[in-house]
């Protein structure tokens, strides 16, 4: 699925995470909703977007590829790939 706008004006950091992967709060609405995906397409986290920035704590998950999946409340989809490395 190809980024859509949001995706475009958010930073996500650091890609390889370690303990945690920080959404930079620019022009994602808030309410928006972030799943983690491992690659099997199960959600290993979930967070919702408020009005700083949002921390995903990524210690609690495997070590390996995601998909970081943004879905907006106007319904708007974006994907992203990051790595979680212990």
């Amino acid at each position: 699925m190809a980024p859509i706008g949001v995706m475009r004006t958010i930073s996500v950091y650091p890609n390889p995470a370690h303990d945690a992967l920080i959404i930079a709060q620019s022009e994602a609405p808030p309410g928006s909703t972030f799943e983690l995906v491992r690659e099997d397409g199960v959600v290993a986290l979930t967070a919702t977007m408020g009005f700083s920035d949002l921390r995903l704590d990524t210690h609690t998950v495997a070590s390996g590829h995601y998909v970081l999946r943004l879905h907006t409340p106007t319904y708007e989809v974006a994907e992203i790939a990051v790595v979680v490395v212990h």
